[in-house]
């Protein structure tokens, strides 16, 4: 039990309230013993609500700030025919990120084939994960940054990149 009590229910792994981990038996615990138990949102994280820019859009209803609203049922899109895009996000001071969760809309058609997570430091943006063939949902751990500006930059896509969310944790 000391476990669950001794760091942040932010750090256990786990996004689905309805399974058993990390992350729920850390609540419970602290439900338990009568500890403060603040809701869990596995969609709400350093981006959510913040200012976001794109390259591009793909019309009214799918801007840049919709996928940064912490609801899955809203997402931005590139405009129509976009082979590369990307998404920033302004987090109004600079933060430790050391954690995202990219979830792709429509990942059965397989658009974005490779992609980054980057901060921008000293004039350039520098990478902090680069991947390939974003699935439904992608959650990954990288070395902690200290940033002011984070984007998802989309460099090869086969189609409109279109995104549910894209949330930055510590």
């Amino acid at each position: 039990m000391a476990d669950y009590l001794g760091k942040p229910i932010e750090e256990f792994k786990g996004s689905d309230r309805m399974t058993i981990n990390g992350k729920n038996i850390a609540a419970l615990v602290r439900f338990y013993t009568g500890r403060e138990v603040k809701p869990l949102n596995a969609n709400t994280g350093l981006a959510t609500d913040k200012p976001a820019t794109a390259s591009s859009c793909w019309g009214a209803g799918y801007e840049a700030e919709n996928a940064f609203d912490g609801d899955s049922s809203t997402r931005w899109g590139a405009e129509p025919n976009a082979h590369h895009a990307w998404l920033e996000v302004e987090l109004g001071k600079p933060v430790r990120i050391r954690r995202a969760i990219i979830e792709n809309a429509y990942p059965e058609l397989k658009r974005i084939r490779k992609f980054a997570i980057e901060t921008w430091h000293d004039g350039q943006w520098i990478p902090c994960y680069q991947g390939e063939n974003l699935g439904e949902k992608l959650e990954v751990t990288f070395d902690p940054v200290t940033a002011r500006r984070a984007r998802l930059n989309i460099t090869e896509a086969t189609d409109t990149p279109t995104l549910w969310e894209f949330q930055l944790f510590e």
